[in-house]
């Protein structure tokens, strides 16, 4: 890869040191154009902080040159730690991927992502021109009578541009004197904004917010509905009267690029409510770092919930202590592109909304985006008569006095929050509010992850922002049949003015038929005395396809789907430990994959070609999770995969056992145990199974060296430094062990061709040609699968201080698993008639029985239910001596135990097995 942007790595990153300075921020220009190739992240605590050099880079702590700058100015109060953030800008696509997985797993690092571009929440507008029918639907006259906004409340709009000077916006747009009265060109207030006297351009960095020529008016519009001028005899109104109005232009046309420095800005200039008509549906941890900040900050974030016309969770809408906001039409019914869901807070008129528009007219626009600033307005006009409400004040108010309109909306009840905004109730009524703060879990494995058939705790921490309320009880509800609610209801007692309970727990018990990965939403119904409800959501994310190795000396993750180290690269999100050596150390692997290949037909199965585009080859068997289990010292990962997802799958499936040893002497490698199954009715010949692994010594990509010790099938990575990196064959021979460089590839990336190459190519560059971004592929012999017929192939992975200490541990992993006998390198005949296993036992609706034959035979199985009732059979068939896997397939049948008896010649024996649908 080129030297430019050097790979970020396990380095220690430093920050920007200044001295102290007015408004609590350091001036800092950014660059001149912000380029969508760009990385941000953000450094653990800790991290020591160093002066900038002259040119503006930042300088690791080996020297090595970072271009990167503060993704937002510097604040001197920092709760959230947003001086950590940095960015670097214009990331070539070629190296972004793999500079963006060095920072996800570098020690210093907390996240790192590349920033979202949202999408404007607005809908094309096909219907009538209308009046303000909003305003006295939501009855805001009569909250005019208690209370009106001048000028008292900053409440902001980060969007595409405001129209300036419009007549109905001009007279309520903030100023800042300080700027305006200063030195044009500098930054007379020090808050990182050169000039920015009626707000700021945060997408191209400059102080002229204005929307772009031929720009589609949906921020001049949203900023019209949430604070236009009222009572001027021209054009429109708004609920909140007459808020100052702070223009912050965060994108063009219907993307929304800079949306989070937006944020930023306007909280850093003391908006009191910022207005997000915009959104995606991927969390970003930059994001939602920068909204905490906002509201710890003492403002309030309202968002719109999207335009999508489902429930799926929409950004920056879902994050929490953000007010989400659904679109009503004029009879509250929800209008059909609105995302609804148990995620969103309330509703607000989003149909037809008149408002300002560019070039100084007025005209309608339709969606979320219109119903989000009508919520805004709503919430600066009660700040005016709540001024020292936190922001979770004044979300909990707006909510708890909006009109419930579920029974208009029978097919959505319980997805539009409390109902549809009334400014009336919220400036005239006091309410007692409630809301979640916090789920734990108390799994009966204890690894925090809701796994298929596991009874899981919950506590849920309910907070009472505002009044008192008592004889507090909630009831938890899930409308999927596959989750039983065993323990439904707690007692959270009385609680006052921002007191909170965790209550006495509820407990689920998870189905064993829920495909892995799959979120549920879990439902609470509080209630309390005086005919107190209320209700909340929160999701489970059930059955994880990762686990992670934690009791050793080497910390490593694998996946249900062949990937080593994290999995999810198609949505560059890290998951996991990676490859950390010495434990909690720097993670040392980019990435790391199972490989299949097959002659004559070329095929290739891996998830390493992800790089090229490629989803990944493998896919969890259906009804089969990832499990960790330890016995004493080891530590076991399971999990079984098959070739699926393949253009042409083969028919193989394949169980993957894990092992670390926590243990003198082998503590330091994890033995990978992979048992390769023919499930297809022809034999596959020609077959060899591989390991890609790319190595990225000390979390760096450029310094890396390679080599190869034949004697021990080990081949290993390093640098400069005193770490060494191996994988191994326990279980074979090796026939082919190839390094080779990032740049080596076509063009278009690895590809399967070129995996080909390096599986069944033998020995070539087996010794690196000077430090580079060097990867490695190790494979085994060639072998056949009969059908149902097992072979194992063994890997291990290792670590060492030096090229000795990593054979020596090599070594020790070699006599441990030829003593413990894991599996025999090439199996002998069984000696007698031997069950291996039922596996998945319970099940649903198949499973499969393993078993070893001695010698040549036929074998039958039936099945009864305990009343002797014969449910299903198989005739019997000759199978070949050696290690076979048998399917049983339940799926007429109720779930229950049930008798199966296996005929063996002679020989027959029964086991228990559980249906569990």
């Amino acid at each position: 890869m080129s030297p430019l942007n050097q790979r970020l790595g396990a380095l220690a990153l430093l920050l920007l040191v200044g001295g102290s300075v007015q408004a609590g921020t350091l001036p800092l220009e950014a660059p001149a154009v912000r380029g969508e190739h760009e990385i941000v992240f953000k450094l653990s605590d800790g991290v020591m902080a160093a002066t900038v050099r002259e040119s503006g880079q930042y300088v690791s702590a080996d020297g090595m040159t970072l271009d990167c700058v503060p993704a937002l100015p510097r604040l001197q109060h920092d709760p959230q730690g947003l001086n950590r953030i940095l960015r670097l800008p214009f990331v070539s696509d070629e190296h972004r991927s793999k500079i963006l997985a060095g920072l996800q797993q570098d020690a210093h690092v907390e996240w790192a992502e590349i920033p979202p571009v949202r999408q404007t929440d607005v809908v094309p507008n096909d219907s009538d021109w209308a009046e303000l029918w909003a305003l006295p639907h939501v009855e805001a006259p009569a909250a005019w009578d208690v209370a009106q906004c001048n000028g008292d409340v900053l409440l902001a709009i980060v969007d595409t541009g405001t129209q300036l000077d419009h007549p109905d916006l001009a007279a309520n747009i903030h100023t800042n004197t300080v700027e305006l009265n200063g030195t044009a060109g500098v930054d007379d207030d020090q808050n990182g904004y050169v000039d920015d006297v009626h707000g700021y351009d945060v997408r191209d960095h400059d102080a002229d917010p204005s929307p772009m020529p031929g720009d589609s008016s949906h921020g001049t519009h949203t900023s019209g509905t949430a604070a236009c001028v009222t009572n001027n005899a021209t054009g429109v109104a708004c609920i909140a009267w007459n808020p100052r109005l702070l223009p912050v232009r965060a994108g063009h046309a219907s993307s929304i690029t800079a949306g989070i420095e937006g944020i930023f800005y306007a909280f850093s200039s003391n908006a009191r409510v910022i207005s997000c008509s915009w959104g995606g549906d991927s969390y970003s941890y930059y994001e939602q770092n920068v909204i905490q900040a906002a509201l710890e900050a003492g403002s309030l974030v309202v968002a719109a919930a999207g335009n999508n016309g489902n429930t799926l969770p929409h950004y920056p809408g879902a994050y929490e202590g953000v007010l989400s906001v659904a679109s009503v039409n004029s009879t509250d019914v929800l209008a059909s592109s609105s995302t609804r869901g148990a995620w969103v807070d309330l509703t607000a008129p989003g149909v037809s909304i008149w408002s300002t528009v560019n070039n100084s007219t007025y005209g309608t626009k339709s969606g979320t985006s219109m119903a989000t600033p009508q919520v805004a307005s709503l919430c600066a006009l009660l700040s005016s008569t709540q001024p020292f409400y936190s922001p979770a004040q004044l979300r909990e108010h707006v909510i708890f006095t909006c009109d419930d309109i579920d029974a208009l909306n029978p097919a959505h009840s319980g997805e539009l929050g409390r109902g549809r905004i009334n400014a009336r109730r919220a400036l005239t009524e006091s309410p007692a509010t409630i809301d979640l703060r916090g789920i734990v879990l108390d799994d009966a494995n204890g690894n925090g992850i809701p796994d298929l058939g596991e009874v899981v705790g919950i506590d849920a921490s309910l907070v009472v922002d505002i009044g008192a309320l008592t004889g507090i009880q909630a009831v938890l509800s899930c409308a999927d049949p596959r989750i039983t609610i065993q323990d439904g209801s707690s007692a959270y007692g009385s609680l006052q003015w921002g007191q909170s309970s965790a209550g006495d727990g509820f407990s689920v018990q998870i189905g064993n038929s829920i495909p892995t990965g799959t979120r549920v939403e879990l439902l609470l119904n509080i209630t309390a005395n005086g005919g107190f409800s209320h209700r909340e959501s929160f999701p489970l994310v059930v059955a994880p396809i990762h686990a992670s190795h934690d009791n050793s000396n080497l910390n490593l993750t694998v996946s249900s789907h062949g990937a080593i180290g994290y999995y999810d690269f198609e949505d560059d999100q890290a998951v996991g430990q990676g490859f950390r050596w010495p434990s909690g150390g720097a993670n040392h692997l980019y990435v790391g994959s199972l490989l299949i290949s097959h002659q004559p037909s070329g095929m290739v199965a891996d998830v390493a070609s992800y790089l090229s585009g490629h989803a990944p080859d493998f896919a969890p068997v259906p009804g089969s999770l990832i499990t960790l289990s330890e016995n004493g010292a080891e530590q076991r990962i399971s999990a079984s995969f098959n070739d699926s997802p393949m253009a042409s799958p083969i028919g193989l499936e394949i169980d993957l056992v894990s092992r670390s040893l926590d243990m003198a002497g082998v503590e330091n490698g994890v033995i990978l145990e992979y048992q390769l199954r023919n499930t297809g009715a022809q034999t596959l010949s020609g077959l060899r199974a591989g390991l890609w692994m790319d190595f990225d010594v000390n979390g760096t990509w450029a310094n890396d060296t390679g080599g190869w010790d034949a004697a021990r099938s080990l081949g290993y990575m390093t640098d400069a430094g005193n770490q060494h990196l191996g994988v191994k064959l326990l279980s074979d021979p090796a026939s082919s062990y190839r390094l080779c460089r990032w740049n080596d590839w076509s063009s278009g990336g690895l590809q399967d061709a070129e995996i080909l190459a390096y599986v069944e190519g033998g020995f070539v560059q087996t010794q690196s040609t000077g430090a580079d971004d060097w990867q490695c592929c190790l494979a085994g012999p060639a072998f056949s699968l009969a059908p149902t017929s097992v072979r194992t192939v063994v890997f291990a992975l290792v670590a060492g201080e030096s090229l000795q200490a990593l054979q020596q541990n090599a070594d020790e992993l070699q006599s441990w698993w030829e003593a413990t006998d894991v599996v025999a390198p090439e199996p002998e005949l069984p000696q007698d008639f031997g069950l291996v296993s039922i596996r998945p036992n319970p099940f649903n609706p198949t499973t499969r029985i393993d078993l070893d034959l001695s010698h040549g035979t036929r074998v039958a199985w039936e099945v009864h239910d305990l009343q002797g009732r014969l449910v299903h059979a198989a005739g019997a068939s000759f199978l070949a001596a050696g290690s076979h896997s048998l399917p049983v397939d339940l799926a007429g049948s109720a779930s229950g135990v049930y008798l199966l008896t296996l005929h063996l010649d002679d020989e027959s024996r029964n086991y228990r097995i559980t249906l569990l649908k």
